[in-house]
């Protein structure tokens, strides 16, 4: 009797283990899909903001640069005041 009990108290060891170790590798692997899914996520994010940065920068040295023309016309005009 004491052999039944020790036999049915392993299995039912061993299967709990078993159960264990299966849910702890489909949490291993739901973990790892969710990080690609955010190294992913975070990537075009980061692509996204380089691009407008980039549109940015571009459309402000495009001001500068037409503010300095601008401004570059305007000094080398002489008023026209009559003198006495």
């Amino acid at each position: 009797m004491s052999d039944k009990l020790q036999e049915l108290t392993d299995r039912l060891y061993s299967e709990g283990v078993d159960k264990a170790r299966k849910e702890a590798e489909r949490i291993i692997a739901d973990a790892e899909s969710r990080g690609d899914s955010i190294v992913k996520d975070a990537t075009a994010e980061a692509e996204r903001i380089i691009e407008q940065s980039r549109k940015d920068a571009k459309d402000l040295k495009s001001r500068t640069e037409q503010r300095s023309v601008e401004s570059s016309s305007h000094h080398g005009r002489r008023s026209q005041v009559p003198e006495n």
